[in-house]
């Protein structure tokens, strides 16, 4: 898939999800022109259809503000918090080399 998205110039996303025995699922994916706020909210309302209408508890994403307004106004409900490795992974940038 890796090569794929480069080739195209898309961007990859996955959903998952945890079943009832606490082992995780692959919802579902999707390949991206686009990383704007229309085209997120377009893959959200989608996957709510997919979902029955029922919104996720919570939802874990990179630090996109794009998709952060994007869950905000389909998912208003939904705790939306960014990735522990995301953050981790910007830290040396945000800090000028501070340790």
């Amino acid at each position: 898939m890796y090569n794929l998205s480069q080739r195209y110039n898309l961007v990859f996303g996955s959903f998952a999800g945890m079943n009832y025995h606490g082992q995780s699922t692959l919802l579902g994916c999707a390949l991206m022109k686009t990383k704007d706020i229309q085209s997120f909210k377009w893959l959200f309302e989608c996957l709510l259809h997919c979902m029955g209408g029922k919104a996720p508890k919570g939802i874990l994403t990179d630090q996109c503000a794009s998709m952060q307004r994007a869950i905000e106004m389909c998912m208003p409900i939904t705790i939306h918090r960014w990735c522990n490795w995301h953050i981790m992974r910007n830290i040396p940038s945000k800090l000028n080399g501070y340790k």
